[in-house]
């Protein structure tokens, strides 16, 4: 009987004590509150599938049209690129061609040098031709170099 008078003054809240009990419950729901407007919520790194909250349709749009925007830039740019680099490859052989051209103008340029110098030692040649047979009919008498001075002597062609 002792123990269950015991248990039974135990039991027993006055209301005083019920009203401690409930502002300290509601001490504890502000303190909770307060320390919840602290914490800032993190993303976890770690994925739960249960948990796995679906972005609204709105963001998921959006993200889709910038995707598709910079998909777009980008085969504009590899279009700008190979467009690029076709002009390129036509500009080299372009190039080439001009190389080709200007060592093929050197070339002759070369050949008519030399062209021009065989010219001149033949014109020095018969130069010399010229003046070794008018100073050996000089010597050979007043008829040949009367037909020099006339005109009438026959110089060797010019081949050309």
């Amino acid at each position: 009987t002792t123990s269950s008078t015991a248990s039974s003054c135990d039991t027993e809240f006055t209301k005083e004590d019920e009203q401690r009990l409930k502002d300290y419950i509601q001490q504890l729901r502000n303190d909770r509150a307060a320390v919840k407007l602290t914490m800032l919520e993190l993303e976890s790194v770690h994925i739960d599938p249960l948990s796995y909250d679906v972005k609204p349709r709105g963001d998921s749009q959006r993200l889709d049209l910038e995707n598709a925007v910079l998909m777009q830039e980008l085969m504009a740019m590899k279009e700008e690129m190979a467009e690029l680099k076709a002009q390129l490859y036509l500009l080299e052989k372009e190039k080439k061609a001009l190389e080709l051209k200007l060592s093929t103008r050197e070339a002759q340029e070369q050949a008519y040098l030399v062209h021009i110098e065989h010219l001149k030692s033949e014109v020095e040649e018969q130069k010399e031709q010229r003046t070794r047979s008018l100073s050996s009919t000089s010597s050979g008498g007043k008829d040949t170099a009367s037909k020099v001075g006339a005109g009438q002597l026959s110089l060797p062609s010019r081949r050309a």
